[in-house]
């Protein structure tokens, strides 16, 4: 069913501030060094020889394999049937300042900058309810200024994304649509959405802090906001007045082959290839990735960047997710009642939207797990700011139908000791669940933190 039908909906309009969106910018080695350089997440049972494990430098996409060069400098073949991802090079170290290439960052105005044109575009960000993400502008804003392109129809919006050109979104598959402006770079507090219908109304925030509610039928050179009965009353407003919006559209879960790239761009794709000059993949050179888009994405033909642009792949993201991205089942602090909940890291970087989770204890965290869960991988870290004085264990443990825990493993985490590295099997049952606790040790509740370290669960064949 269209998002056109079956929604009641309210306009109205709140004076309130908003952060300025945001800059994306991502940080690598200013060397290249990084450029190719992946992780191998190996799939269950398909573990190759030591010498092809650790990091490799990817050289060619193959259509179903890769062409890489493994740790001793040996050139090797791999198929994606192997494999559940390709990792950032990053993805295995514990440093807490070197972290992932930042996402979504504002960039602080330099007095010493040269002078940009007021009223300008930056940049977008198109988020859609899979979970992809698009840079680049709506195609109203071409040249960062209001033109006269003309919606792509109806319920979609025209996107000029910087490496697969002009692409055509069904408004269903939109979850959020973010513009950074000239003259809107300082932060500032409140862009979450307000009211108890949030979840079910559409949103349109405005650059000068108004905001207006219904549903959003068209976003083009205008965003047209219906309301009232029978959503018979429209109200129109440009795109260049437009700070922000987000459609209560329903979250879907990631098909098939998902690619991150530098920009902050995160794709669903069809088939992954390197370009030859003038082969089969087209006339991309031999330093370029040819990619299909999915059918989300509405690309007219193959969208093409450099190798080095590229981040991470999940191969089937039917095979692997986070443990940040399920829902929280219960948590329990200890009775401590000012302690914090488990939260997600605001770090940037979402490559396999893999984020840290935080866990304050002594305390308790579930989470129920996908059907067919097969294995948990990642690491525990306690933090260098609680190493004077924490000291904890950390118990996992597999809890079945009945609620029956099996504890899986039991850590100890200190100074001396501060990270331990997992990759356990998890029972097979219905209903199954994860339990993941933080007691105190020696020293007592205190500085007892622990990081779940992009955390990823393997999914068996279904």
């Amino acid at each position: 069913m269209s998002r056109r039908a079956g929604r009641s909906i309210v306009l109205g309009a709140l004076l309130c501030a908003i952060p300025a969106a945001a800059q994306v910018e991502p940080r690598m080695p200013a060397d290249g060094s990084a450029a190719g350089r992946f992780v191998v997440i190996e799939r269950s049972g398909s573990r190759p020889s030591a010498a092809t494990q650790g990091e490799i430098t990817l050289t060619r996409f193959l259509g179903d394999a890769i062409r890489y060069t493994d740790e001793r400098g040996i050139e090797r073949e791999r198929r994606f049937d192997g494999m559940l991802a390709l990792a950032p090079w990053w993805w295995t170290s514990l440093d807490q300042s070197s972290g992932s290439p930042a996402r979504l960052e504002s960039r602080p105005v330099s007095p010493d900058a040269p002078a940009v044109a007021p009223d300008l575009a930056l940049g977008a960000v198109l988020d859609l309810v899979d979970g992809q993400r698009l840079t680049g502008l709506p195609a109203a804003l071409a040249g960062g200024r209001l033109g006269d392109a003309a919606p792509a129809g109806g319920d979609a919006i025209a996107w000029d994304h910087p490496r697969s050109g002009r692409l055509h979104i069904s408004l269903d598959d939109v979850k959020s649509l973010r513009i950074e402006w000239t003259d809107e770079r300082e932060p500032a507090a409140g862009d979450e959405s307000r009211g108890s219908d949030a979840e079910t109304t559409d949103e349109v925030v405005l650059r000068n802090g108004d905001r207006l509610r219904g549903l959003i039928e068209t976003i083009g050179r205008s965003v047209v906001v219906a309301s009232g009965p029978g959503n018979t009353d429209r109200t129109s407003v440009t795109i260049d007045r437009v700070r922000s919006l987000r459609l209560a559209n329903p979250a879907r879960p990631p098909k098939g082959t998902v690619v991150w790239l530098r920009d902050g761009s995160v794709l669903q794709v069809a088939s992954l290839e390197s370009g030859t000059g003038g082969g089969p993949a087209g006339s991309a050179g031999a330093g370029q990735v040819v990619a299909r888009l999915g059918a989300a994405a509405g690309a007219a033909g193959p969208s093409s960047w450099p190798l080095a642009e590229m981040t991470a792949v999940l191969i089937d993201a039917d095979r692997l997710v986070s443990l940040s991205a399920l829902s929280i089942a219960s948590q329990d602090t200890a009775g401590r009642r000012r302690a914090p909940k488990a939260r997600i890291s605001a770090a940037a970087g979402d490559e396999l939207w893999a984020k840290d989770v935080q866990l304050r204890g002594p305390m308790t965290v579930e989470w129920s797990l996908p059907a067919g869960s097969t294995r948990l991988l990642g690491d525990l870290a306690m933090p260098s700011a609680a190493w004077a004085w924490g000291d904890c264990e950390v118990s996992i443990s597999s809890l079945g139908p009945d609620g029956a825990p099996v504890e899986l493993i039991r850590v100890r985490l200190n100074a001396d000791r501060p990270a331990e590295h997992v990759d356990l099997s998890l029972p097979q049952s219905s209903g199954a669940a994860l339990r993941i606790r933080v007691e105190p040790g020696a020293n007592g509740p205190i500085q007892d933190w622990v990081d779940l370290k992009r955390m990823l669960i393997e999914i068996g064949a279904k």
